[in-house]
């Protein structure tokens, strides 16, 4: 299996290339799409504490199952005024502690968000504890992928490879969420970026002779302010060849779809469903409420060009 980018996949990301984020973000608005990912600006001041958060732990999942997590290593922040974890321990901490504080050093501006860096190490504490003896063995982590289409490459990369005790191989996503319940369970049914990684996973280990892949596990850390047993949960999702199939299509019709927006030089907007998704407003809102001088005035004040890649840290 894959273990890092590579050669190969730096080349391809040069030509056309879609994931599921630029994916989902199209369907959600194309408006929203052209500036992201073809103006390529985002809001100055990073990503969020949500996405921040979210990343910082992928990073000490990344170490959880692919390194030494317990291995004492140097606080990435002991001597930087900014850390009050490793006062007992002369600056040394686990590796896997050191990795999510690498990548979340500081606590959010807001008193109310429950996304600190203590309730991040508690999290991955009371994880430890309760999935000790875990089902599955660890077969890769951060796996990179790249699925050929016509005119164009799908990429991503997998969380998670894992094998179970009947032979069964599935992907595992991590996802960090504020609740748990139906809703965060049926929402992988439909997700076209866990049927990615399932169709992935199955190219890559059917040449070992391995089962067929056709589920994928959501790994999921629930984030509030008490952490307990019930703050971790791990619905499965399945799909059959249709749905795989189903999903093929809806991709290669997705870039196409694209392409045709990028001849016409004409990207609609979804509004207002779109404006207020995920119970928040738009973060390019001010462009598509003003002016078009007036947008490219915000645009030159409050944004900054990032590109977006799948295999780019935050």
């Amino acid at each position: 299996m894959l273990d890092s980018p590579g050669d190969s996949l730096v080349e391809i990301l040069k030509g056309p290339w879609l994931d599921g984020s630029k994916i989902d973000c199209f369907n959600l608005c194309p408006q929203k799409y052209y500036y992201r990912y073809v103006m390529h600006i985002r809001p100055k001041g990073g990503p969020g504490s949500a996405l921040s958060f979210g990343h910082a732990i992928h990073k000490a999942m990344e170490v959880l199952y692919g390194g030494n997590p317990f291995t004492m290593v140097i606080c990435p922040l002991h001597g930087s005024g900014h850390c009050q974890f490793c006062e007992r321990s002369n600056g040394f901490m686990p590796a896997i502690a050191g990795a999510f504080l690498a990548a979340y050093p500081e606590d959010p501006e807001d008193d109310k968000d429950v996304r600190t860096r203590s309730r991040g190490l508690e999290i991955l504490t009371a994880y430890i504890r309760k999935y000790r003896r875990d089902v599955f063995k660890t077969l890769a982590v951060e796996v990179p992928f790249s699925i050929p289409f016509s005119g164009f490459t799908y990429v991503g990369r997998i969380d998670l490879i894992g094998q179970w005790e009947n032979e069964e191989i599935r992907p595992v996503d991590h996802k960090h969420t504020t609740r748990f319940g139906e809703m965060f369970n049926e929402q992988f049914h439909l997700s076209g970026a866990i049927t990615g990684y399932i169709r992935t996973t199955h190219l890559l280990t059917r040449a070992s002779g391995a089962p067929p892949v056709t589920r994928a596990m959501i790994n999921g850390l629930r984030v509030t302010t008490r952490i307990q047993d019930e703050s971790f949960a791990r619905p499965v999702t399945s799909r059959t060849p249709e749905e795989i199939a189903q999903w093929e299509d809806a991709v290669q019709r997705t870039h196409d779809r694209i392409q045709t927006m990028h001849n016409n030089e004409y990207w609609p907007r979804h509004a207002p469903f779109a404006c207020w998704a995920y119970n928040k407003r738009c973060e390019y809102w001010s462009l598509c409420t003003n002016s078009r001088q007036t947008a490219k005035d915000i645009i030159d004040g409050d944004f900054e060009v990032v590109e977006w890649s799948p295999f780019d840290e935050i």
